[in-house]
């Protein structure tokens, strides 16, 4: 019905826009816990590596499950990866690899959002609880 309603091509797809948005919701996450803990954010430039090695750094002194981290690092990587993907296609435009990206990326997809939703949960517990 949706597909109707917004006029949208059946073979469309927003599995990209999924592991990106999931990556940022990991990210915001963890930028989110480290204030938490009084670390402060004064530029932009470089924010997600600061944000990956603070939020680290608490995995290795035992605060944070080492879990999250593997989560962060996959959903990293994935973001990477599709970054990359992205500028190859767009230089590719109008190739049949083009049309098949987006399904392509169906299965990833599912796991950077399943991995976002967990990350954010033990977050928002941990903030909750002021761990």
């Amino acid at each position: 019905m949706s597909l109707t309603i917004f006029q949208i091509a059946e073979e469309f797809t927003f599995y990209s826009a999924v592991i990106s948005h999931s990556y940022y919701a990991i990210f915001q996450s963890a930028k989110a816990y480290l204030i938490s803990k009084g670390v402060a954010f004064s530029e932009k430039q470089g924010q997600h590596q600061k944000v990956y090695y603070g939020f680290k750094k608490y995995v290795k002194n035992g605060t944070i499950d080492s879990e999250l981290l593997k989560i962060y690092d996959t959903v990293k990587v994935k973001a990477k990866e599709l970054l990359e993907i992205l500028e190859k296609e767009r230089e590719e435009r109008g190739k049949s690899t083009y049309e098949t990206l987006p399904q392509a990326n169906k299965e990833p997809a599912e796991n950077s959002l399943a991995n976002a939703q967990k990350f954010y949960s033990n977050i928002y517990y941990l903030i909750s609880k002021k761990i």
